[in-house]
């Protein structure tokens, strides 16, 4: 469903039972559609998964439960700096 309508932004939680947080950033990451949508990875586990998130391929990750200001904040931050070619697309179908 992403590759054909992509998101412009996902929150994912890495817990997910039949289909993880991990592979689906994977997934989303190896699809030329879909590999410029901010991810950031929703979890239980402490702040120690931040790095392995980040180098999971999500940009950003918060942990349950979350502090609803990080959490906006997070996802301004991550909407603010889509990727100029994304930005020209967006455009064009406007």
């Amino acid at each position: 469903m992403a590759q054909a309508d992509p998101p412009d932004l996902a929150m994912i939680d890495v817990s997910m039972p039949k289909l993880d947080g991990w592979t689906t950033v994977k997934e989303l990451r190896s699809d030329h559609r879909t590999n410029h949508v901010p991810c950031i990875a929703v979890t239980a586990l402490d702040r120690a998964g931040d790095e392995y998130a980040l180098k999971a391929g999500f940009d950003a990750f918060v942990a349950k439960p979350f502090d609803s200001e990080e959490l906006l904040a997070t996802v301004r931050r991550l909407l603010s700096s889509k990727r100029p070619t994304t930005l020209k697309a967006d455009l064009r179908q406007t």
